[in-house]
């Protein structure tokens, strides 16, 4: 962001559009690219005509609770698993990719949730790379690392904006609380950060669930999120219980 190239890069804009200096920038790319690759080589300003690129497919994963796992089928026997979010053990799922992929954008991860304890609770959820050999992995930005994209939800503001949601994208009210009768069990829709990152053939992506906000690798200074008491939730896959993520595949 600070280096020569990058400052200079940016004043050609300026001079472009403040002072109408014809500097050739209109023959810049609509969108130069950049994907972390941890591990590998980042994929650095490569040229797109659109972001995400036209030949992006939002990919549903499904989550399979019986086997613990990510898969492209939705399976035919319902699941669950139960989580205590006050314990702060997370649940993690994974998919292992059979070739080459990018992922390049926005997720939404679509979850099917019960209540046990309380009538609420605040969900948090982002996803890794994991090398062959199962090691996490991560890129380093200036003074941190990044590891993945992050979401979060409180399950009683689940109200979805139709106006402002997209397929990948959704995006709630926040104008009720919804709380959770006991037995009752919903959908929430959770908004991932859009990100781009690059997988190899035999390498895995992991998604961690919940119930604290991640803090490794964030500022001394950043606030923690406060959430409200965490108890017990059960969480459903398979048949009608539709517990996938749905992601941007190029």
């Amino acid at each position: 962001m600070y280096s020569d190239f990058y400052q200079a890069d940016l004043k050609k804009f300026f001079d472009h559009f403040l002072y109408d200096v014809e500097n050739d920038w209109e023959k810049t790319p609509q969108v130069r690219l950049t994907l972390f690759h941890p591990g590998g080589k980042d994929v650095i300003h490569r040229p797109e005509q659109a972001y995400p690129p036209d030949r992006m497919q939002a990919v549903p994963y499904f989550w399979n609770l019986n086997k613990m796992e990510l898969e492209k089928k939705e399976s035919d026997r319902i699941g669950f698993q139960e989580m205590d979010l006050a314990e702060g053990v997370p649940l993690h799922l994974n998919y292992t990719f059979d070739s080459y992929t990018e992922i390049v954008g926005g997720s939404r991860l679509k979850l099917w949730i019960e209540c046990l304890d309380r009538r609420d609770a605040d969900l948090f959820v982002r996803f890794y790379k994991i090398d062959k050999a199962g090691h996490r992995m991560w890129s380093e930005i200036g003074l941190g690392r990044y590891l993945g994209p992050e979401g979060r939800l409180r399950v009683s503001h689940r109200e979805l904006d139709e106006r402002y949601s997209t397929p990948l994208q959704p995006c709630q009210k926040h104008k009720r609380q919804q709380f959770l009768e006991p037995g009752e069990k919903v959908p929430v829709e959770i908004c991932i950060w859009p990100t781009g990152l690059v997988f190899e053939a035999g390498e895995t992506l992991q998604v961690e669930i919940s119930g604290k906000d991640f803090i490794e690798d964030r500022p001394p200074d950043m606030i923690i999120v406060k959430t409200v008491p965490q108890e017990r939730i059960r969480i459903y896959s398979g048949q009608h219980y539709d517990s996938h993520l749905l992601l941007p595949i190029c």
